[in-house]
């Protein structure tokens, strides 16, 4: 059976680079947003970011359906997303998991500065005046939340 990964949490988390080394150890396909609206052209925050991830998250399903793995990078702040991903995964018949990186706004403050002093490719420049804002948007998963989740290997 195939799996979907969620990989949650603020930007700077360190989502794609976790991502990155899951998809070696799980021989997984590994779908960014952020890198392709910047191989389009196009900013961040972009309306075609949704239509990206409407993109994204068709293949992803469509690739499990078909027995691989397939990381997601969104971020995935709010638990309603989260809920709809999950049920909507489950009545496909795949699997699906969470990975949570959850670094403290302090250290997330500093990796954007750093970050956006050097980024890399594929990533956009966030001012931290705009991460400020986003913080409360991020819905920090339960253990009763990643209970529902299938669990990783």
């Amino acid at each position: 059976m195939g799996r979907v990964i969620l990989m949650c949490g603020l930007p700077a988390s360190g989502k794609t680079t976790r991502a990155r080394e899951l998809a070696v150890e799980r021989h997984a396909l590994r779908l960014s947003p952020d890198e392709w609206l910047n191989a389009l052209g196009y900013a961040a925050e972009d309306p075609a970011r949704l239509r990206v991830e409407a993109l994204q998250w068709n293949m992803a399903i469509e690739l499990a359906l078909a027995g691989d793995t397939v990381i997601l990078e969104n971020g995935f702040w709010p638990r309603s997303e989260r809920d709809e991903r999950r049920s909507a995964a489950r009545a496909a018949g795949v699997e699906i998991e969470l990975v949570c990186l959850d670094v403290s706004v302090d250290e997330l403050r500093d990796r954007l500065r750093a970050r956006n002093e050097s980024p890399t490719e594929g990533s956009f420049r966030i001012d931290l005046s705009d991460f400020e804002s986003w913080i409360a948007y991020f819905d920090r998963p339960s253990e009763e939340e990643f209970a529902l989740f299938d669990p990783g290997p």
